[in-house]
């Protein structure tokens, strides 16, 4: 700083001139501490925890159609509702969180390349994309097998079937919300790590879009669910923080008994024959 001269003539082009050169001072300090300093333990585990979010936000629409493709197979044992039915939510859960911190984690500690993290998150996007509409085409299908047949499980089955559906259609909606954000992170992240090293400037911003976008996750979620699904909307109102929330921002309360009368009467003829035959069975 020392070694920086300015016209003395000119005190407002100094300065400006100064002030051009704190602020390239500054960048350059920032960036060598940021690549070239010695590794912050908060900032690397808020790194992994942001790069573990991105993945569990791809491995969540995979994990959620695993989850109805198990109804789905199994529908008289999801039917019967049994406490080893939980073990299903809990490798759910496992599927969506365990391959993202395993791949955050070898690729923080420089096992496997950023490039490699990059092909691995878009595998798994593309097999979570396959597997959901692999499910709900096989519940289509199954619906419309079930609707000529007669039998002692058809109504359950065909109840069961349904509510796949129905679910099916629900992971849509909330987890689609992530999908473009998704392909805007990848778009990010190719720019950053193959762009030419002349394109400095730019690489550097879309990181900081890419940091930008996966914190927008959140509240897109929330927007999405309370506005899309009136279902979720009325689940959520029974969460007092949620409630309180609410009433501050201003949205109004769902009516329920217009939820109710939304519910169509085949609906209620087909859930009422399913506990008659569960009463049964």
């Amino acid at each position: 700083v020392n070694k920086l001269q300015f016209p003395p003539d000119q005190p407002f082009v100094a300065f400006s001139l100064h002030r051009q050169r704190r602020c390239e001072i500054c960048n350059n300090l920032l960036s060598d501490e940021r690549f070239s300093g010695k590794e912050d333990i908060v900032i690397f585990a808020a790194d992994m925890i942001k790069d573990q979010y991105l993945g569990y936000f791809i491995s969540g629409l995979g994990s959620l159609s695993f989850e109805r493709f198990i109804a789905s197979k199994f529908w008289r044992w999801y039917e019967r509702g049994s406490s080893l039915t939980l073990t299903v939510v809990i490798a759910v859960e496992l599927i969506a969180n365990v391959p993202s911190w395993i791949n955050v984690a070898l690729c923080e500690f420089d096992y496997i390349p950023h490039e490699a993290n990059l092909v691995l998150f878009a595998g798994i996007l593309m097999f979570s994309i396959l597997l959901y509409a692999y499910s709900y085409r096989d519940n289509v299908r199954t619906l419309r097998s079930l609707s000529g047949r007669s039998g002692r499980y058809s109504v359950a089955h065909a109840f069961q079937v349904k509510e796949n559906l129905s679910v099916l259609k629900f992971i849509l909606i909330f987890m689609g919300s992530s999908l473009p954000m998704a392909c805007l992170c990848f778009v990010f992240f190719i720019i950053f790590f193959f762009a030419p090293s002349e394109w400095d400037r730019e690489r550097f911003l879309c990181m900081g879009l890419f940091d930008f976008t996966i914190s927008l996750y959140a509240p897109i979620f929330i927007y999405v669910a309370v506005t899309s699904i009136r279902e979720y909307h009325v689940q959520l109102y029974k969460i007092c923080a949620f409630s309180a929330i609410a009433k501050w921002v201003g949205w109004k309360h769902p009516d329920e008994r217009q939820l109710r009368g939304n519910v169509s009467r085949g609906d209620e003829t087909t859930s009422y024959f399913s506990q008659f035959t569960q009463a049964w069975a």
